[in-house]
């Protein structure tokens, strides 16, 4: 039953060569941040906080752009914005290494508005090729795949990175940003939605207060993780037993990926908000396991399992609450809910660990993240008229 539900997705039309797109757009998300602090405070010689400005910068932009790329999307479809965010990125990258300090700040932020919006793309992709009474397999799959990408990636450039140098680990994330456009490009659908003209133009979707509400509930999941993810780090340091963090990032995935398979494989599952706040509420008492790697990791399991059904499902409900047409533009408005909650979840989080210490990091992270997730809860309750949006859905159809 569990093998039969993915299965049935996977046979669909389109959908595997779309998997590889996914695993081989989603491989330079994590390698980012890492290839930018490595290169100021390594290749520079600069401090920790001068390379987290410019990962900051990196996320500003990137909250900046994606809502305009998803509308793009909309409007001349995924080929199109992967071509010309493509070749933005893989440049970007190419020329870090002959960029000042001073030049790579503002670079940095207008290299962001333009990065490759690789999660955002693939969700929009599957949810052409796939009917709405599926996604929720379709979008547990997706989840897992991006586990393995977040693992692999940050992995792999960092082994470059050390053996071969800067500009060897700098050309290697510009190849790879390469190779998931073209994946894109060429085994991807158009998904070209709409047509900026009439009714469907003058949308607001920042006035449905349900989609609100998932935006919020989607920086409260993001807040929760990265924070704890960060306070988990902070607490194997503080014990002398940091080298372990490979090992609790690896942990931290499989734990998703049962999670998932779970979530895609039952006919129903718990509501979106129920398994949001599970994951916050289970963050919270990590930090009383302290740095011992073994009950750190056993603490992480309950959290780790809310993972991928929290992103599935919180994926699987913008599907509900957008017409098809509009889709790029929502999921843009996703990720961008997505890089606020984590900068603002490893800024809070960092800071409550400087101030507090580390085992204050997981209460802060689960705390932060109910907090985002009640304000969502109360937006979604509100009374106010929102956009019948789903009308739109037929509308000239």
């Amino acid at each position: 039953m569990v093998i039969s539900r993915f299965r049935d997705v996977i046979a669909l039309p389109g959908v595997r060569p779309m998997l590889l797109v996914s695993f081989l757009s989603r491989l330079p998300i994590t390698m980012r941040s890492l290839a930018l602090t490595v290169y100021v405070a390594v290749g520079l010689g600069m401090s920790y906080g001068a390379a987290g400005l410019v990962g900051a910068l990196w996320s500003v932009g990137m909250a900046i752009g994606s809502p305009r790329l998803g509308r793009l999307i909309d409007r001349r479809g995924l080929r199109f914005v992967f071509l010309l965010t493509g070749i933005v990125e893989t440049a970007f990258w190419l020329v870090v290494p002959l960029l000042s300090y001073q030049l790579l700040v503002p670079v940095t932020l207008l290299a962001g508005v333009l990065a490759v919006p690789s999660a955002m793309g693939t969700r929009v992709a599957f949810s052409s090729l796939v009917p709405k009474e599926r996604h929720r397999a379709m979008f547990s799959l997706d989840s897992i795949l991006a586990e393995c990408s977040f693992v692999l990636g940050p992995t792999v450039w960092m082994l470059i990175n050390t053996s071969y140098g800067t500009n060897a680990g700098m050309l290697t994330l510009g190849v790879v940003v390469l190779l998931g456009c073209s994946s894109m490009i060429f085994l991807g659908p158009q998904v070209r939605q709409a047509v900026a003209t009439g009714a469907t133009a003058k949308v607001n979707l920042w006035a449905n207060r349900a989609l609100l509400a998932n935006l919020f509930a989607t920086g409260a999941t993001i807040f929760g993780l990265l924070g704890t993810e960060l306070a988990g780090v902070a607490l194997l340091r503080e014990s002398g037993q940091l080298g372990w963090a490979g090992v609790m990032m690896a942990c931290w995935a499989v734990y998703s990926a049962i999670g998932g398979l779970v979530h895609g494989a039952v006919p129903r599952s718990l509501p979106t908000n129920v398994l949001v706040g599970l994951l916050c509420v289970t963050a919270i008492p990590v930090g009383l396991a302290g740095g011992t790697p073994w009950i750190l990791f056993l603490a992480l399991l309950p959290t780790g399992l809310m993972c991928a059904p929290s992103l599935a499902s919180l994926v699987e409900g913008l599907n509900l609450l957008v017409p098809e047409r509009l889709m790029g533009q929502a999921s843009g408005m996703q990720q961008m809910a997505v890089t606020v909650g984590g900068g603002l979840g490893t800024a809070v989080t960092g800071f409550a660990i400087d101030h507090t210490g580390p085992a204050s990091g997981p209460l802060v992270a689960g705390a932060g993240g109910l907090v985002l997730l009640a304000i969502g809860v109360l937006l979604g309750r509100a009374r106010t008229a929102s956009p019948q949006l789903p009308a739109l859905a037929t509308a000239g159809d």
